[in-house]
């Protein structure tokens, strides 16, 4: 098990099902995001490879305080991290930790990926990453414009009254409530969704990075190519 608080680092694993390795990458220069792709030439990550454990469990419960932090557990699956059952959802591409996911809803009308579409869970992108397209309607649901600096912002005044934004994955729902999906630092507040057009012959690519996985257990089961998912305890 590895642990730590992460208010000056990130603690990442990626990119998934490559070869017969996992990865363990931290940034050294990049607090707080780290690439979506980490490897052993790339400048700015360190990284640890691991050939023989088949569970890699991620609850990334991120605290503001030093005395609480976020676990990374090889090898096993500890149930006190997550309430109910995991849910299983089978790898659809190798190579990266590849799912379906079946709609993306907002109060019951589907708002992107319609007739589905597919995702990658990555602990190595921060925020929630998708096709230009459908998340500047997201960011216009939300309300997110765009400041000069270049950041999407959005009302912090909106986060009580913002519907959840919900991921149906393998049948089942994933709700990422508006204080997941928007970003609070001191006195303002950002759009934790980010624009990202990665062509695939798979169609539109999502990245479920950390504003979905903050809310949800995530297991990589490599022996099974499938990843387990289950609310945060």
């Amino acid at each position: 098990m590895v642990s730590g608080n992460n208010s000056g680092s990130a603690h990442c694993m990626g990119p998934g099902l490559r070869g017969n390795e996992t990865m363990f990458v931290t940034p050294q220069h990049s607090p707080g995001k780290c690439p979506v792709k980490g490897n052993s030439e790339d400048a700015t990550a360190h990284v640890e490879t691991n050939e023989t454990k088949e569970f890699i469990s991620s609850p990334l419960t991120f605290h503001s305080n030093d005395e609480s932090g976020s676990v990374v557990m090889f090898g096993g699956v500890d149930s006190s991290y997550y309430t109910g059952s995991l849910n299983w959802v089978p790898v659809s591409v190798e190579g990266y930790w590849q799912i379906t996911v079946d709609s993306i809803t907002m109060n019951g009308e589907a708002i992107a990926c319609a007739d589905g579409c597919q995702a990658i869970v990555d602990t190595g992108t921060s925020l929630l990453s998708g096709p230009t397209s459908p998340i500047a309607n997201i960011q216009s649901y939300i309300g997110a414009s765009e400041n000069s600096d270049g950041e999407m912002v959005v009302s912090c005044s909106a986060i009580s009254s913002l519907p959840d934004i919900v991921f149906t994955i393998n049948g089942n729902q994933y709700p990422v409530p508006a204080s997941a999906y928007i970003l609070q630092e001191d006195q303002s507040c950002t759009s934790g969704f980010e624009g990202m057009n990665i062509p695939t012959s798979y169609g539109e690519l999502w990245i479920l990075g950390d504003v979905f996985i903050r809310q949800y257990f995530t297991v990589f089961d490599r022996a099974n190519n499938q990843v387990g998912l289950a609310p945060v305890a």
